[in-house]
């Protein structure tokens, strides 16, 4: 629930340049039980949006890294919260799609920028969008822009391909 934007739980590991995760490479996560901190690309998600779509979907993973291993080089669990870097969250989007196709549930925070290509790569006509009313308050500050709550399932996924074939 740790976003740069990213991390799920209630506590979890801080994304920084240090462990990888400021860049958009590695992302940034939790083992559901360590505190979050807040860093320039990192937000720890309020925990009252994180307990609401969890008592939904019931999260087993968060791809942040953990244990060393980077969440954009690991498969996923069945059912994922992320809360991506906002700073560069194309590689998480595109995962998160991915992930979808194999038939797993991706829940992800993100920034509203309905401008940026990984939105309509990504995102666009293959997720669920939720429209967060109002700025998301990030460790009690409003967030300076819009959020949105995509929700990438495997039966959006598989109706995709069915209507217009397997994306390469």
């Amino acid at each position: 629930r740790y976003g740069t934007g990213s991390g799920t739980g209630k506590k979890g590991c801080p994304n920084d340049a240090a462990r990888g995760c400021a860049d958009g490479a590695e992302g940034a996560m939790s083992d559901f039980t360590k505190s979050r901190i807040s860093k320039s690309d990192n937000w720890a998600t309020p925990n009252e949006i994180y307990d609401a779509l969890n008592a939904q979907y019931h999260f087993n993973d968060d791809p942040c890294p953990l244990n060393g291993k980077g969440g954009l080089v690991r498969e996923w669990g069945t059912s994922v919260f992320m809360n991506p870097p906002y700073s560069n969250p194309t590689p998480w989007v595109r995962k998160a799609y991915e992930q979808s196709l194999k038939g797993n549930l991706v829940v992800g925070l993100l920034r509203g920028d309905t401008s940026t290509r990984w939105f309509h790569d990504w995102v666009l006509n293959k997720a669920q969008i939720i429209f967060v009313k109002g700025r998301i308050k990030f460790n009690g500050k409003p967030a300076p822009f819009p959020s949105i709550i995509v929700i990438w399932k495997p039966k959006l996924a598989q109706a995709r391909i069915a209507a217009e074939g397997p994306l390469l």
